[in-house]
């Protein structure tokens, strides 16, 4: 407890407790055993006031409380989302790298161990798009991705239809992106989701075709980071 007295600036010390004390309270709240202890301080008129005052607002630090273990939660499902959910070594990513693989062999059907997409119209979400990929964007997916590192949670490959991602531990195909060309840049038309993706949170339509997106653009050098969010705030509306 503070004593009544001068600081060493020549103010008052109880006064700059009180100040202080309160911007305390609000940022960090107060220990349950310390309100107590003041409270024994109190004479019995002023624990009547306090008490009266607190009954008028008993949700004030208990919902800003709550509020800010719910945001704190909030960014670390997210940070773990983007972990299972991102392109390349995370590792890399982490002290400045690139965390792609490099594009010195382009990947096949044959350089993974993968499992088709499900034929069944039931098992899968079928989405229309109207998705532009520029030529030398396409140059470098054309290559595909071959992970290179137990981080890396996908493996792509792309044919002379259909770019493919796959989830490199288990090997399901989570996207099949059917694309053309007008003899410059290229289309993606439609999109197809399976229903085995679902347990990574990408089972809605938008938020399946906005993480397709990001894949798309963080592999070929796009803006990842808009495309990310748009699949947070897709997702977020399911």
């Amino acid at each position: 407890m503070l004593k009544l007295g001068r600081t060493s600036s020549g103010a008052r010390a109880d006064t700059l407790g009180a100040i202080v004390g309160s911007i305390a309270e609000a940022i960090w709240g107060i220990p349950e055993w310390m309100k107590q202890k003041a409270l024994t301080y109190l004479p019995k008129d002023m624990r009547e006031v306090l008490e009266a005052f607190r009954r008028q607002c008993p949700w004030r630090h208990t919902t800003r409380l709550a509020k800010k273990q719910e945001e704190q939660q909030k960014q670390r499902s997210e940070a773990i989302e983007y972990w299972t959910l991102g392109l390349g070594d995370s590792n890399k990513a982490l002290n400045g790298g690139n965390p792609l693989p490099d594009k010195r062999k382009t990947a096949t059907a044959s350089s993974w161990k993968t499992i088709p997409m499900p034929e069944d119209s039931d098992e899968i979400a079928q989405v229309a798009l109207d998705f532009w990929i520029p030529a030398a964007a396409m140059a470098v997916i054309r290559k595909g991705h071959i992970p290179a590192a137990m981080e890396d949670h996908w493996f792509m490959y792309c044919d002379e239809e259909y770019i493919r991602y796959f989830r490199s531990w288990t090997g399901i195909c989570a996207f099949e992106a059917h694309y053309t060309s007008d003899g410059n840049d290229y289309r993606v038309d439609r999109l197809r989701i399976s229903s085995d993706f679902a347990q990574y949170g990408a089972n809605g339509a938008a938020a399946g075709a906005a993480l397709f997106r990001y894949l798309v653009l963080a592999e070929s050098g796009g803006n990842s980071a808009l495309a990310w969010q748009q699949y947070i705030e897709a997702k977020e509306k399911m």
